[in-house]
């Protein structure tokens, strides 16, 4: 009796052991394997995905038309496709050159020619936008193609104004005696600004909106005279080449598209001493310094040595009389590096 137990044992052993056997060789053949050994899809794709904390971009040049330049303290770059922009740059363009700067996740802004635009503050990181920009020459047109939120902000600032916007297409354009703002979609709010650099309100503000234009006569922070109200935009700006460019939507992939700058500065083309004249940088080559101090400014000062002189931009400025360029005791020189 005991024999026949024992076997009966050895047989239900072999029975399972062919059981399992067969699901083993099924699951191979089918591909299926127990959570243990290999991750969900699910599981994997959201530990290959960056840490929303440590994604930081840069601002940087889109695409360039001419050689406009950036000049970052004393060194002066000429500007290429993908050159990352820092809080402080100058971006300087001549008679026939642009600039496309990219806000990446956000949108782009658009220097026009013979303009300046300084990046006054530039802060993108952790999907979020902090732009506060200084037009001082020119124009520019910004489209920003997603909706800021809570702790977003971007405003650009000309003379003493200020327009401050959530998500829009508009325009800045600084001219000799006033500034215009331009929207062509959603609104843009208008204020004079305490002092430049602050976008502190000094008094009451206006709303514009799509399809309008408001012009503000250059005051001062301490101007708390009411806003002139918007009026309708003359539809000519539309065949306007800057509106064109700038108003262009950047397609998702490019928008979205981190690229590590590069830190490696490039080679030094030359140096050169130079004075800095309402933000544009002038050769000494091309000045003398004038010393008749019978003269109307009765002190040494710079004047252009042939009626007008030639900025590193390209762009030409007439020799302005009186005193010219500025007083040799008040005007610092500076060895620019060129690269």
């Amino acid at each position: 009796m005991k024999d026949f137990y024992r076997a009966l044992l050895v047989l239900a052993i072999l029975i399972f052991a062919l059981i399992a056997l067969f699901f083993d060789f099924k699951n191979r053949a089918t591909g299926e394997t127990e959570k243990k050994d290999i991750a969900p899809i699910e599981l994997q794709k959201e530990a290959d995905m960056p840490n929303v904390e440590d994604i930081t971009a840069s601002a940087r040049i889109r695409a360039v038309e001419g050689t406009p330049l950036i000049q970052r303290g004393t060194d002066i770059f000429y500007a290429e496709n993908n050159f990352p922009l820092n809080a402080g740059d100058i971006i300087q363009t001549g008679p026939t050159s642009t600039v496309d700067i990219l806000w990446p996740f956000y949108g782009h802004t658009v220097v026009g020619n013979e303009s300046i635009f300084i990046l006054s503050k530039s802060d993108i990181s952790n999907y979020r936008l902090f732009v506060h920009a200084r037009l001082e020459a020119g124009r520019v047109w910004t489209r920003l193609q997603k909706l800021l939120e809570t702790g977003d902000d971007f405003g650009i600032e000309a003379s003493d104004v200020a327009s401050v916007v959530r998500g829009t297409s508009f325009g800045v354009l600084q001219l000799p005696n006033s500034v215009s703002i331009r929207v062509h979609e959603d609104t843009v709010r208008v204020f004079r600004t305490l002092s430049n650099g602050t976008f502190q309100a000094s008094g009451s503000d206006v709303l514009v909106s799509a399809g309008e234009e408001e012009t503000v006569p250059i005051g001062s922070g301490s101007d708390t005279r009411p806003l002139p109200q918007p009026r309708s935009l003359d539809t000519e700006y539309l065949q306007d080449p800057i509106f064109i460019l700038g108003d262009s939507s950047v397609p998702t992939t490019e928008l979205e598209d981190i690229i590590m700058p590069n830190t490696t500065k490039p080679k030094r083309l030359m140096t050169t001493n130079a004075i800095v004249y309402r933000s544009r940088v002038i050769p000494l080559s091309d000045l003398y310094v004038f010393t008749d101090r019978e003269a109307e400014c009765s002190a040494p000062h710079y004047h252009a040595l042939n009626k007008t002189v030639t900025a590193l931009d390209g762009t030409m400025i007439p020799d302005p009389g009186g005193c010219g360029f500025g007083r040799v005791q008040e005007t610092s020189t500076s060895t620019f590096s060129i690269y």
